[in-house]
């Protein structure tokens, strides 16, 4: 499950950039984004927090809840970075968490989800 997480600010946001060192970054061309203020909506419908919109660029966060080897809950950072070049209506996606999995599999998901009409 994925949750947003409303308590990282901008400062936050780039304190614990660098501890998330499993990263994935892609390109996706065409998208589903006329401009990038789309990407709010965008990531609430997926239960991802936007932090901050600015120009062509946006941070978002969420946190992905699993149940542990020990039945107890564990979560995970899910950290985003999107660049949106609006005369290609491109998107430059970075996605970073501390789990192989998680960043391909959210990776996976953000190409999907993301990917306009060729």
């Amino acid at each position: 499950f994925i949750r947003p997480t409303t308590n990282i600010n901008v400062q936050k946001f780039g304190s614990i950039w660098p501890a998330h060192k499993v990263e994935s970054k892609q390109k996706i061309s065409p998208s589903v984004l006329e401009q990038i203020d789309d990407i709010r909506s965008r990531m609430a419908s997926y239960n991802i927090h936007t932090i901050e919109i600015i120009k062509n660029e946006a941070i978002a966060a969420g946190r992905f809840l699993s149940a542990g080897r020990s039945e107890a809950e564990t979560e995970q950072l899910l950290l985003v970075h999107v660049k949106h070049d609006h005369n290609t209506k491109s998107l430059d996606i970075t996605v970073r968490t501390k789990d192989k999995l998680l960043t391909e599999l959210a990776s996976r998901f953000f190409a999907i989800e993301l990917a306009g009409k060729q």
